[in-house]
Formats: structure tokens, sequence, C-alpha cells
């Protein structure tokens, strides 16, 4: 289930499944934008403008369950309260290399003459830059993450001083949510992505991530005893195989139309993250079975999950060029056949050109950052 590796301070660890699934959800988004692009009918009706928020919200879910589960891990490792300050350091510094930067060069390519006819909708480059709403534009996620990238430290800072008292935390902080989200109103445009890329009508998404990553790390760290045994039986995992089938059955075909505003806000706002969260905790602890090997044993899915970002930054401009050409295609299945071609393609090249440049800036900062500089700037700092 679990590849690790042993680093020169860190332990990395890497579940190889959710590689799969993060590639999945990536060519979940381009299919549904491409059949409600070219209004292709026949089979592809299942990519419908409802279905295009099971990629979306998975990548929220998942993103945060990964980032969660990360720092939970740092945490336990760290000696001193400098060392805690370390990890958020370096979290800080590695998102803003891996996600931030890669989206600002991205924003800048928008000026390029062939992005035009798909930029007349977004917001002004610099607006963007400032995450800023980004109009009628998938970009509209970017924002709300990074805006959680800045809570996840909190978050396991909470979980990790809790120690023993971590069930009390959590059930407390779901019921407090529970409670907020039932009586705090919101309008449409709270959560319309034309208008709004504000973080706390979809914080509960992002917080069923983080809940999983907790509930999994604990998980893990429980002492070996007949129950855990149990769970790690073939029977039970066989029992966890067919939960899972049947639990994305139920995301696919349940998930509601997010944004309609005549569906009740808590409701629609709350549901889908807990649903996709079970389904990854689920598959965190049956891995392997045949379920999670669908995603990791299939070489495509994994793949695609390295380019997912670039693909989904760039998929849009993709379906935008193939729509100004569309006489040089046949039929609509060929122009959406190609659109995926270019969409990959293109995700490739930024991932390759764009992104692992940007990483390895980010860990050349990363590796000059440590407890004992840190320590020295804080006493700089109160000196004055």
């Amino acid at each position: 289930m679990i590849n690790s590796m042993e680093g020169s301070q860190n332990k990395i660890v890497h579940f190889n499944f959710l590689d799969g699934v993060r590639g999945f959800l990536a060519l979940y988004v381009l299919c549904v934008h491409s059949y409600i692009t070219m209004n292709t009918p026949g089979f592809l009706v299942v990519f419908n403008w409802s279905a295009v928020y099971i990629g979306v919200f998975g990548f929220f879910v998942l993103s945060a369950l990964l980032l969660t589960y990360k720092m939970l891990n740092d945490f336990k490792k760290s000696q001193s309260f400098y060392d805690i300050i370390t990890i958020i350091f370096k979290y800080l510094i590695r998102r803003f290399f891996r996600i931030y930067m890669p989206f600002a060069f991205f924003a800048l390519c928008l000026n390029f003459e062939i992005t035009k006819g798909y930029t007349k909708n977004l917001n002004t480059i610099p607006n963007m830059l400032m995450l800023d709403r980004a109009s009628n534009s998938h970009l509209w996620t970017i924002p709300i993450e990074i805006k959680y990238y800045f809570l996840i430290p909190i978050v396991c800072l909470v979980f990790h001083y809790s120690k023993k008292y971590w069930p009390l935390t959590l059930i407390a902080s779901v019921l407090a949510s529970f409670l907020l989200y039932s009586y705090v109103k919101y309008t449409h445009r709270d959560v319309y992505y034309g208008d709004s890329n504000k973080l706390y009508p979809r914080f509960p998404m992002f917080y069923s991530g983080s809940i999983v990553a907790l509930l999994f790390f604990k998980y893990e760290n429980w002492s070996e005893t007949k129950v855990k045994k149990f769970l790690s039986s073939k029977y039970f995992k066989f029992l966890i195989t067919i939960l899972s089938f049947i639990m994305c059955y139920y995301i696919l075909r349940k998930l509601s139309k997010y944004y309609s505003p005549q569906l009740n806000m808590f409701d629609d706002s709350i549901h889908p993250g807990p649903k996709i969260g079970f389904l990854l905790f689920l598959m965190l602890i049956g891995a392997p079975n045949s379920f999670t090997k669908l995603f990791s044993e299939n070489y495509f899915l994994t793949r695609m999950g390295h380019f997912s970002f670039g693909i989904y930054l760039w998929h849009p401009m993709c379906i935008q060029i193939v729509r100004n050409n569309l006489k040089y295609f046949d039929k609509e299945a060929d122009a959406i056949g190609f659109v995926i071609i270019l969409s990959i393609l293109c995700g490739y090249l930024f991932y390759q050109f764009i992104e692992k440049l940007m990483m390895n800036i980010g860990n050349f900062f990363i590796q000059k950052v440590n407890s004992s500089n840190l320590f020295k700037i804080v006493k700089f700092l109160s000196f004055f």
C-alpha cells in the first residue's frame, strides 16, 4: 500500500493508488467540460454539469487529506517547538512553489493570443495573481484551496496537542461545525463560482479530508491488537473492497447539483465531503485490494495523477482551441478525443518544464531552513 523512502531527515510516505485517484478526478473534470462544451449526445451524457463537482470536490478532500496526514507525521517526529515552526515554514514554502508559482506562470500565459477566446470571461491577470475571483472559470478552485492551505497547520496543531484527548477534540469540532452550518445563512452568490471564491461555504469539504487524515494517522499508530489484526485480515479487506465499489457507485449517482439555488445550503455544502472522505478512508485501511489496484496498478491513471494540475489548468484552453477549429473534425467525438490528447500533452509539458522546476527551486529553499536558523531569526527579531 505504501512506499517509504528514507530521506536525509524525513520519511516520505506515498500512497500509489491516490495518484491514480487524482488522475481519475482530473480526467473526469476534463470529460465533463468537454461534454458540456461540445454538447455531444450518447453515453457521454453521464458527464453533465452536476458531475463536474465529483472531480472538484474530490480534489478538495484529497488535497486536504494528503497535506494534513503529512504534517501530522512531521509533527510526531518533532522534538521541540522550533521543530514545529520549521515544519510549518517548510510546508508554506513547498505550497508556494508547488501550487502558486505554477499557477502564476499559467496566469501570465493567458496573455498569449491563442488563449484570447477563453480569457474574455476571466478577471484581469493582476487580480488573478492576487487570487481574486476568476469569474466564469475553472480557476475559482485555486484561491479556495490556497486559503485552506493556511488553515491546515492550525488544524494539525490542534490535533497534535490534543494528545490522548483527540477524540473529544474531533467530536467537538464536528459538532461546532454542525451547529454553525445549521444556523448560518448563505446566499446563492456566496457559493456561485462566478461571484465568489469564499472558503467558508466549502470548508466542510476540506475538513472532511483532514478528519480522514487524522483517523488514518491514529489507525496507523494504533498498537497491535486482535482488533487491528482482524482489520488487516483478508476477510475484512474483502468486505472493504465491496463497500468501496458500492460507495463509489453511490457517490457517482447521488452527488447533488451543488450550485442550484433551491437546494439546502447546509446539506449541499456538507454531505459530498464526508461521502468522498469515507470512500478514501476505506481505500486507506483496505489497501491493497481489487478496488485500490484499479488505480495503483493502472499506469495511465497514475501518470495522469502526476500531470493532473497541468491538465486541470490547461484543459479549458485546449477546448477553446479545438472549438475554434471544429471545421477540421468530421465528428464531435473526434474533437473531444483531440481535446483529451491535447490536454494531456499540455499537462505533461507543464509538469516537466514548469512544475518540476518550481519544485526544485522550492526544495532548494527548504534545504536552507532548519530549527537553528529559525531560532536565530526569532532571537534577532525579539531584540528589536
